[in-house]
């Protein structure tokens, strides 16, 4: 989820990233077209539940990642959901080094971009309709 200021090239940055992807999916919550991935949101909380069914909305995989602005935090909410889904991976960014907890791979912010090159993520785009 990206929010911030209007008309400062937000939805721009995305879909130019996305093209690194192999899958993704765009929601735009103003539009109206939008409204079944809008209730996954307005009726669930938790990432794991969110990404099951936005998994089974649009039939393609969700990658979790969690971005943290510090070091601190147990990734408890990714845990459960790569346990309870049978997720083979998620990924974190943070100030942390380069490390891994189990199955959840962590990138230093400053080294986001590696993380399209690591899990080779390619440019088939999945846009919401």
């Amino acid at each position: 989820m990206l929010r911030g200021a209007r008309q400062v090239g937000k939805t721009s940055a995305i879909r130019n990233l996305s093209k690194q992807f192999k899958y993704f999916v765009e929601i735009n919550f103003e539009n109206k077209d939008h409204s079944a991935a809008k209730k996954v949101f307005s009726h669930h909380s938790e990432p794991q539940i969110i990404c099951s069914e936005l998994t089974a909305l649009f039939g393609i995989p969700i990658v979790p990642i969690e971005v943290k602005s510090g070091t601190q935090g147990k990734m408890q909410s990714m845990r459960i959901y790569l346990k309870e889904r049978n997720v083979n991976y998620g990924i974190r960014t943070s100030l942390e080094n380069f490390c891994t907890y189990q199955k959840i791979y962590v990138y230093p912010l400053y080294a986001i971009g590696q993380i399209l090159t690591e899990f080779s993520l390619t440019s088939t785009v999945h846009l919401a309709q």
